[in-house]
């Protein structure tokens, strides 16, 4: 498999989840199919998930490359949107410093990613 796709990685990422949250296949079927490929031991998420990725392909039709392409539309427009927000948020970080929305969102992602490499460091996380 090989074509095109969306540069930097963490872009290509944001779009298909963007993209995969708009579209709506019948999640039922796609369920009972992967647990009928499972046996005893699914091999947890891993082999879980390679289950449900072939399931997925088989099940794949031209309706839903269709959904998938209005749902790209869907998340385009949303881009365009989210680009007179960040403008609005420079303007806010330029007018109000540490106070502005984005340096109190910024501090909380920082304080969470510390937060987690501390308590990794230390064995303290819980198994996911």
């Amino acid at each position: 498999m090989s074509g095109w796709i969306p540069k930097p990685p963490e872009l290509a990422e944001r779009i298909a989840l963007d993209t995969s949250a708009r579209v709506r296949p019948d999640e039922a079927e796609l369920r009972e199919a992967t647990a009928g490929r499972l046996g005893e031991d699914s091999g947890g998420i891993v082999g879980a998930e390679g289950a449900a990725r072939d399931v997925v392909r088989e099940a794949w039709t031209p309706e839903l490359t269709g959904e998938v392409a209005q749902a790209l539309a869907a998340v385009r427009e949303q881009y365009l949107g989210a680009a007179e927000t960040v403008r609005q948020a420079i303007e806010d970080i330029v007018e109000r410093g540490p106070d502005a929305w984005a340096a109190r969102a910024v501090r909380a992602q920082l304080a969470f990613r510390v937060s987690w490499a501390v308590l990794d460091e230390r064995g303290e996380l819980l198994e996911l």
